[in-house]
């Protein structure tokens, strides 16, 4: 970034970011959330899709780093002999979905700043991938200076500031900044399916989320799976003050990670997806939410000094759901809802997602 365009960053942002850094967080009291609901009808959900009123966000922000993929981890070829990417198998889907219920769904896919050219470009040569133009709609998550460890921004080139996105918790208010929400309004979107790109068993048209969105007029359905194994590295949905959150694994105490109720299974049993469905009225009130930051340590490039340690603001999507008035989870089956691909190799594995996908490629 040139120097003139620091200016676009306020010292009231620095100073906001510092007490995110070093402030202490007021200790809360969780519990496991128990709830669910269980998919079983569609009707309302079909009606939704029948009549057009349903849009959805894939989340595509993320970088094939861990994978040792030089590029956006949404267009990692995980079937390597057809070069078929993740996007690809998910807007697959939203073709059939648009030919089924005789609707052009909208899908909004949101990139990082670092590969938001290369996702334009991918889809005109891959011809969209089989959807119509107007279909398809890309916009880049936002950037925050990064801090080091005494609190400071820091350059990692002569002139430029070091960088980093902002986490998926921007994504309403960059829909409305970007006029994609101002749109769907207008065409009567009543709800929104957010998902993330690296899960290729998501559906990103389910009707029965849809259904149950709409039969309990709330404003979130999101869906879970059983934890079946007490080291998995996934977030936990809990109950905080009586609302819906969602604790990070890195949050959870051993004892409650590993904690079993009567019944042999794990205390804590509902983990977090990344899958949700809302109703238009509450993404349009997220999108002047302020979440609050969460803070993840990285190394990052120091002109002055080489490699440091540093800090990433970030925020979650999931610091929506205690703001949702009647929040549901919907129970799925983990083998047929839940693939995603995180590591090289072992669990989440490209070998592991392609045999779990086997039957969609």
């Amino acid at each position: 970034m040139p120097a003139e365009n620091i200016l676009k960053f306020s010292h009231e942002l620095l100073e906001e970011q510092r007490k995110a850094l070093f402030s202490k967080k007021p200790k809360e009291f969780f519990e496991p959330w128990l709830e669910v609901s269980h998919p079983f009808d569609t009707e309302m959900g079909s009606d939704l899709l029948k009549n057009g009123n349903v849009a959805c966000v894939i989340l595509a922000g993320g970088q094939g780093t861990r994978l040792e993929w030089t590029g956006p981890k949404a267009l990692y070829p995980i079937v390597p002999e057809k070069n078929i990417t993740l996007l690809q198998i998910l807007l697959e889907k939203v073709r059939k979905a648009s030919l089924a219920f005789g609707q052009a769904f909208e899908v909004a896919i949101m990139t990082s700043r670092l590969s938001h050219e290369r996702f334009e470009q991918h889809a005109m040569e891959h011809n969209f991938y089989g959807l119509e133009k107007e279909q398809l709609v890309f916009f880049p998550q936002n950037v925050l200076p990064l801090l080091d460890e005494k609190g400071n921004w820091f350059y990692e080139k002569p002139g430029q500031l070091a960088l980093g996105p902002d986490g998926n918790g921007s994504v309403f208010h960059n829909l409305a900044q970007t006029g994609i929400l101002k749109r769907w309004k207008e065409k009567g979107i009543q709800a929104v399916i957010v998902l993330q790109v690296d899960n290729p068993l998501t559906e990103p048209f389910d009707p029965f989320i849809l259904h149950e969105l709409t039969k309990n007029k709330c404003d979130v359905v999101a869906k879970t799976i059983e934890r079946n194994d007490p080291e998995e590295k996934i977030g936990v949905f809990a109950k905080a003050n009586g609302k819906l959150c969602v604790v990070e694994y890195s949050e959870v105490d051993e004892r409650s990670k590993t904690a079993r109720a009567l019944d042999g299974k794990l205390a804590w049993p509902y983990a977090n997806i990344g899958v949700f469905a809302f109703s238009m009225g509450f993404v349009e009130k997220m999108a002047d939410v302020h979440l609050p930051w969460h803070i993840a340590w990285k190394k990052a490039h120091s002109c002055d000094v080489g490699e440091i340690k540093c800090a990433k603001c970030e925020t979650f999507i999931f610091d929506v759901l205690p703001l949702a008035k009647d929040p549901l989870l919907l129970l799925y089956s983990r083998e047929k809802c839940y693939a995603p691909l995180k590591n090289k190799e072992g669990d989440k594995s490209p070998k592991t997602v392609l045999s779990k996908i086997s039957h969609l490629v």
